[in-house]
C-alpha cells in the first residue's frame, strides 16, 4: 500500500515538472510581436526634442498657467490660461478654434468677515467650499453673526462649556462637521493646519442640502477664536460659459486619418476660488512640447494633428463629451455634422426677432403696438408668457409665505377683537392674486398684454418685458455661440475618416507613464490597437536614450520601466488612485471617445497616489519642491522625461508609424433630454416650466452612501434648465453615471433663490421618485434614447435632521419617518436627501409632522421598531438645548430636528423655559426617565420613547400585535396619532387611543411606513396603507 502511494506521489510530481518545462519551454520559445516600422518613413529627431524640452522651457509653462489662485470654470485664472495657449499655438501656425459650452458651477459674487463695527478684517478671507448638493454657502444678505469657537476633532465634547447655537464653529482641515451643526452652529471655519489633508480622504462633497455654509480661512485664523464677526457671502450655483481649445495641423493626407491628444486645462479643487492645479496643468504643458515639435517637423508629417485643450473635467468631463457631441459617433459622424449644422440654423433663425423685439419694446411709446408687427408677434407672445409665468411663480410663492403665517396663527379666521385676523386678510389678497394671474394666463393672447398692463401698471409691464427680452437674448446669442462652435468642429473634423485619440493624464510625482483605456471590461476590444501604440513608446525610449545617454528613458533610478502597457495587465485596477472595484468610469476623458468608438488611449502617471489633486495645495511651489531623498528624481526632472517620451512617440505616430486600428465594438452613447415642470394653479398635469432649475444627475446611492471616484476629479454633473424648464446632457456612456450593467440613472432637479441660497423648488418623490408617474430615479439610461425626462418639482421647506443617538444603545438610529398629523398620511409631496447621517426633509411650507425613530435592519424594514417619536414638527421651527449640545445631541434649529439627551424629562411643557414658538417646540426628545419607568409620554410636540416588549395600549399581549413597538400616549391620540403592529407604524383616527378594541384588520393595522426605497435611505412615510417613502 505505502508503495502504492509512493508511485502515485512520485507519478504527479514529474507530471507536474513535466507540464511546467513545457509551458517554460513555449513561453521562451514563442515569437515575440514586433511591429515593424513602415517603409520609407524617417524617425523624429530623438535629439531635438531632448534639447527642446528641457526643465527651464516646462517651469516657464507651468508658471503661465497658475500664476493665478484658481482656474476653475468662470475664474480669471482660467481665461488667462486660455488666452496663453491660444496665442501660443496660433503662433505655431496651427487653425485655432475654440468650441463654447456651457458649465453649471458655483460661482462666488464675494465673500468676506467683518468685525463688530461692520468694518472687513484686514489679512483675514474665506473662500466657499463647494456646494452642500444645492445648497450653497450664501448667508442672508445680512449675514450671519456670531461667535468664533475653536475645535479640534469636530466632537461635541468639545463644545460641552459653551453653546454653539449662532456661532461659529473653527476647525482643522478634514475634521467632521456635522454633529456641530446638530448642536446649532450657524456655519463652519475651516483652516489649514499644516497637514494639508487630501481630499480623497476627506468628505469634502455633501449630498444633501444642508444649511449650514463651510468655508476655508486663508490668513491668520486663530485671530479669529473668540470674536464676535459677521460672515456675508453669495454663491451663486448658475451656468457659465467655458470652452475647448482646438488646434489643428493638417497635412496632406489621403486615408484621412488624424491623431487627436487631449489634455486638461482647467482646474478642481473643494475651494473653487483656491484650485491653482499646478499638477493638473502637466498635461497641457506636454501638449504644448508635442505642438511646438509637431510644428517644426511639419513636413515630415504624414498624418494630421488635433491638439485639444479641453475644460470641464470636474462638471464629468464636460469638455470631452462636448468635442465628441460635435463630432459624433464612428458610425454616425455625417449625422453629427447634419445635425450640428441645423441647430446652429435655428438659433441664427431666432435672435433677429428678438434684436427686434428689444429695440421695439425700449421704446415707450411703441410697445404696445409691437405685437402687432406679424415678425415679432410669436416672439412677443411667447415672451409674454413668460413674464406670466414669472408673475405666477411669485404668486404662488407669496401665498405660502402667507399660508405659513397664517398656520402660525392656529388657523384663525377672527382676530382678537372680533374682526378678521390679518394673517388670514393677507392670505385671502395672495389667494386673490395668484387666481387673477391664472386668469390672464389663460386668456387668448392678444388680450393677454392688456391684462398684464392693468395687472401690473403700464409702465411696470413694459419694464418686466424689457428685462425679459435682454435675458432672453443674451441666451440665445450663448445658444448661437454654442450651436456655431459645434457646427465648426464638426465640419473641420468631417475630413477625418479614422481617428486615433490620446490623453494626457500626467503629473510631476514619477517619471513612469502607463498606457489605459480606462475601462477594464472593454480591455479586450482596444487589442490590438493597444500594441501599435505601446509599440511607438517603446521605440521612442530606445531612439531617446541613444540621443541622449544622460537620461534614462527606459527605466527609472529604482529600476521600474518607464513606460507600461496596463491594458495587457489589469488596466486601470493597479493604479494607486483608482482603487474602487469599478475602476474610474468617469476620470479619463479619452472614455468619452471610446464610448463612441473610436481607439482611445490615456497616458497616466504611475506611482502616484494624487493625494494633493483637487485641493488648494497642488500648487507651483509645492509640485517645484525638491526630492525628500537624493535616490529620487524632482518634479520637473520626472516631467520632463515624461514630456519627451510622449512627444516622440507622438511625433512617430504622426509621421506614420505604427497602423490606426479600429475597435472591434461600437458606440454607446445616449443624450438625456428633459424638462423641469411643476404643478401650480387649477392644472391637473404638472406642465408650468421652471426656468433657470438646477438639475443634477448622478448614480443610484449604494445603500445610503454615495459612490467614491479617485481624487482630482468631480462628480458634479449639474446643467441648468433654460428658459422653457428644459435640460440636456450630452454623450452619456453606461458606466458614466452608473457602475452596474443594467446602467441606472438617477435624476434630481431644485430652483435656487440666489438672494438667501434657499431651496425653494424641488424634487416630488411622490411624482417623480421610484415608481411615480413621472420617475427620474433609478431609470435605465436606455430609456431616454426614445423618451424624455420630466422632473416634477413642488414648492418645499426643509427639515433638517443630523445623527440621532439612541441613548439605550447610544447608536444612531437605523431610520425615521414621518407623517401630516391633520391626515396621518405622508405628504402629498415631499423628499429627504442624505449623507453622512445629515437629513434634509423636504415638505410643504404649510407641513406639520409626526416623526418616528426606528431601530433594526434598513433591509428588513417591516421588522423594524419605532423607539421614539416627534409632533408637530414644522419647518423652521427651532429646539436645541444647552443640555442636548453638552451630551452632543442636537435639536432643531432653523428646520433642523433631533432628540434629546439622556437625563432630558420629555414631558416639560416648551412654555417652561421657552415660549412656544421658540427653543424646544415641535421637536422629538428622548428620556432615560420614561424608559426607566417603562412608559412613554407626549406633550406638546415632544416625545419619548417606549422599552421593548411594551405594548402601545392596554390589553395588547407582549408578543401580541404592537409588541415591541413604541406606544403613543393620551395626549398624543389627541393629536391623532397611530401606534404600530408588528413593528409597523399605524395611524389611528383622530380621538382613537391606540390599543383600545382596534381589531388587527382595522383602521391602521399592518400599514408599512417604510418600503424598498426608504429602507436604502433610511426613511419613508405611509399613505392609504401603502408605503410612501421619501
Amino acid at each position: 500500500m505505502r508503495r502504492l502511494v509512493g508511485n502515485t506521489v512520485l507519478t504527479l510530481v514529474l507530471g507536474a515538472l513535466c507540464v511546467a518545462a513545457l509551458f517554460a519551454f513555449n513561453r521562451l520559445a514563442a515569437p515575440q510581436p514586433c511591429i515593424l516600422p513602415p517603409s520609407g518613413v524617417e524617425p523624429p529627431d530623438y535629439r531635438a526634442i531632448a534639447a527642446a524640452v528641457t526643465e527651464e522651457a516646462v517651469r516657464k509653462d507651468l508658471y503661465a498657467l497658475c500664476r493665478h489662485p484658481s482656474r476653475s470654470p468662470g475664474s480669471e485664472g482660467l481665461s488667462q490660461a486660455s488666452r496663453f495657449l491660444r496665442s501660443s499655438l496660433r503662433e505655431l501656425g496651427y487653425n485655432v478654434l475654440e468650441q463654447p459650452f456651457l458649465v453649471t458651477v458655483p460661482l462666488t459674487r464675494h465673500a468676506m468677515v467683518e468685525d463688530e463695527s461692520g468694518r472687513e478684517l484686514a489679512g483675514i478671507g474665506i473662500r466657499p467650499l463647494l456646494p452642500n448638493w444645492f445648497r450653497t454657502a450664501t448667508t442672508p444678505p445680512a449675514g450671519l453673526r456670531g461667535k468664533v469657537l475653536r475645535g479640534e476633532k469636530g466632537l461635541a465634547r468639545e463644545f460641552k462649556d459653551v453653546d454653539l447655537r449662532g456661532n461659529f464653529a473653527l476647525l482643522p482641515l478634514g475634521a467632521p462637521w456635522t454633529t456641530l451643526a446638530g448642536m446649532g452652529a450657524a456655519a463652519v471655519l475651516y483652516y489649514d493646519d499644516g497637514k494639508q489633508l487630501a481630499g480623497a480622504r476627506w468628505g469634502d462633497h455633501v449630498d444633501a442640502s444642508v444649511n449650514v455654509p463651510r468655508f476655508l480661512v486663508t490668513g491668520d485664523a486663530a485671530a479669529l477664536v473668540g470674536k464676535t464677526v459677521t460672515i456675508k457671502a453669495r454663491v451663486d450655483l448658475a451656468a457659465t460659459a467655458t470652452s475647448n481649445i482646438i488646434a489643428i495641423l493638417d497635412v496632406p493626407n489621403p486615408e484621412g486619418e488624424a491623431v487627436v491628444v487631449n489634455a486638461d486645462l482647467d482646474a478642481h479643487s473643494y475651494a473653487p476660488d483656491l484650485a491653482p492645479g499646478a499638477q493638473q496643468a502637466c498635461g497641457v504643458v506636454s501638449l504644448l512640447s508635442i505642438a511646438r515639435h509637431l510644428a517644426a517637423e511639419k513636413a515630415g508629417l504624414k498624418r494630421s494633428v488635433v491638439l485639444v485643450a479641453t475644460g470641464g473635467r470636474a462638471q464629468g468631463l464636460a469638455g470631452m463629451r462636448e468635442f465628441i457631441c460635435a463630432i459624433g459617433a464612428r458610425e454616425q459622424r455625417e449625422r453629427a455634422r447634419r445635425q450640428a449644422e441645423a441647430e446652429w440654423r435655428d438659433a441664427e433663425a431666432e435672435t433677429p426677432p428678438a434684436q427686434l423685439a428689444a429695440h421695439a419694446l425700449a421704446r415707450p411709446d411703441n410697445w404696445l403696438t409691437a405685437v402687432q408687427q406679424p415678425d415679432m408677434r410669436a416672439f412677443l407672445h411667447d415672451l409674454l408668457r413668460e413674464v406670466l409665468n414669472q408673475e405666477l411663480i411669485a404668486a404662488v410663492e407669496e401665498v405660502a409665505s402667507r399660508r405659513v403665517d397664517w398656520v402660525r396663527d392656529g388657523l384663525a379666521v377672527r382676530g382678537e377683537h372680533g374682526g378678521e385676523a390679518k394673517s388670514f386678510i393677507a392670505y385671502g389678497q395672495a389667494r386673490k392674486r395668484q387666481l387673477k394671474v391664472q386668469a390672464i394666463l389663460s386668456a387668448p393672447p392678444d388680450k393677454q398684454r392688456a391684462r398684464l398692463a392693468d395687472h401690473l401698471g403700464e409702465d411696470e409691464a413694459r419694464q418686466r418685458l424689457v428685462r425679459a427680452a435682454n435675458e432672453r437674448l443674451a441666451h440665445l446669442n450663448l445658444r448661437r455661440a454654442v450651436t456655431s462652435g459645434r457646427a465648426w468642429v464638426a465640419g473641420l473634423m468631417s475630413q477625418y475618416r479614422r481617428l486615433l485619440f490620446l490623453g494626457l493624464d500626467l503629473t510631476a510625482r514619477s517619471g513612469r507613464v502607463g498606457l489605459v483605456c480606462g475601462e477594464p471590461k472593454q480591455v479586450s476590444a482596444c487589442m490590438p490597437a493597444d500594441a501599435e501604440v505601446a509599440a511607438q513608446f517603446l521605440r521612442a525610449a530606445d531612439g531617446l536614450q541613444r540621443a541622449d545617454p544622460a537620461t534614462s528613458y527606459l527605466k527609472t533610478k529604482k529600476g521600474q520601466p518607464r513606460f507600461a502597457n496596463l491594458l495587457r495587465a489589469n488596466d486601470t485596477k493597479d493604479l494607486g488612485f483608482a482603487t474602487e472595484w469599478y475602476g474610474a468610469p468617469s476620470y479619463f476623458e479619452s472614455l468619452a471617445a471610446l464610448w463612441a468608438g473610436y481607439p482611445a488611449f490615456s497616458l497616466v502617471t504611475l506611482d502616484d497616489s494624487r493625494e494633493s489633486l483637487g485641493t488648494p495645495f497642488d500648487t507651483l511651489d509645492a509640485l517645484l519642491k525638491p526630492p525628500a531623498s537624493p535616490g529620487e528624481e524632482g518634479g520637473l526632472a520626472n516631467l520632463c522625461a515624461v514630456t519627451r517620451l510622449v512627444t516622440a512617440a507622438v511625433s512617430q505616430l504622426a509621421r506614420g508609424h505604427g497602423r490606426l486600428v479600429p475597435l472591434s465594438r461600437g458606440s454607446d452613447l445616449v443624450t438625456i433630454r428633459g424638462e423641469v415642470v411643476s404643478q401650480v394653479g387649477d392644472s391637473l398635469t404638472p406642465n408650468h416650466p421652471m426656468p433657470g432649475a438646477i438639475v443634477r444627475f448622478g448614480p443610484p446611492l449604494v445603500w445610503g452612501r454615495p459612490t467614491v471616484v479617485p481624487p482630482g476629479v468631480g462628480t458634479d454633473f449639474v446643467v441648468t434648465a433654460d428658459w422653457r424648464g428644459r435640460f440636456e446632457l450630452p454623450c452619456v456612456w453606461p458606466t458614466l453615471l452608473s457602475q452596474e450593467w443594467w446602467a441606472e440613472v438617477d435624476i434630481d432637479a431644485a430652483v435656487v433663490r440666489p438672494e438667501d441660497g434657499e431651496v425653494t423648488w424641488t424634487l416630488s418623490t411622490p411624482k417623480s421618485g421610484r415608481g411615480g408617474p413621472y420617475s427620474v430615479r433609478y431609470v435605465r439610461l436606455a430609456q431616454y434614447r426614445k423618451s424624455l425626462a420630466s422632473a416634477v418639482v413642488f414648492r418645499a421647506a426643509p427639515v433638517q435632521l443630523f445623527p440621532m443617538a439612541d441613548p439605550t444603545t447610544l447608536k444612531p438610529y437605523a431610520g425615521f419617518d414621518f407623517i401630516e398629523t391633520r391626515t396621518l398620511a405622508a405628504p402629498q409631496d415631499f423628499k429627504v436627501e442624505s449623507s453622512g447621517g445629515a437629513h434634509v426633509c423636504f415638505v410643504p411650507p404649510d407641513s406639520r409632522l409626526f416623526f418616528t425613530f426606528k431601530k433594526g435592519q434598513r433591509r428588513n424594514p417591516n421588522l423594524m421598531e419605532i423607539r421614539a417619536f416627534a409632533l408637530n414638527v414644522s419647518a423652521g421651527s427651532s429646539a436645541l438645548s444647552r443640555e442636548s449640545a453638552e451630551h452632543g445631541c442636537g435639536g432643531a434649529q432653523d428646520g433642523r430636528a433631533a432628540p434629546l439627551p439622556p437625563g432630558k424629562a420629555p414631558g416639560k411643557a416648551p412654555g417652561e423655559d421657552s415660549p412656544p414658538d421658540g427653543p424646544g417646540a415641535g421637536t422629538s426628545a428622548l428620556s432615560r426617565e420614561s424608559a426607566e419607568h417603562r412608559r412613554g409620554e407626549a406633550h406638546d410636540g415632544w416625545a419619548a420613547p417606549l422599552p421593548p416588549g411594551k405594548a402601545p395600549g392596554k390589553g395588547s399581549p407582549p408578543d401580541g400585535p404592537g409588541a415591541g413597538t413604541s406606544a403613543l400616549s393620551r395626549e398624543s391620540a389627541e393629536h391623532g396619532c397611530g401606534g404600530a403592529q408588528d413593528g409597523r407604524a399605524a395611524p389611528l383616527p383622530p380621538g382613537k387611543a391606540p390599543g383600545e378594541d382596534s381589531p388587527p384588520d382595522g383602521p391602521g393595522a399592518g400599514t408599512s411606513a417604510l418600503s424598498r426605497e426608504s429602507a436604502e435611505h433610511g426613511c419613508g412615510g405611509a399613505q392609504d396603507g401603502r408605503a410612501a417613502p421619501p
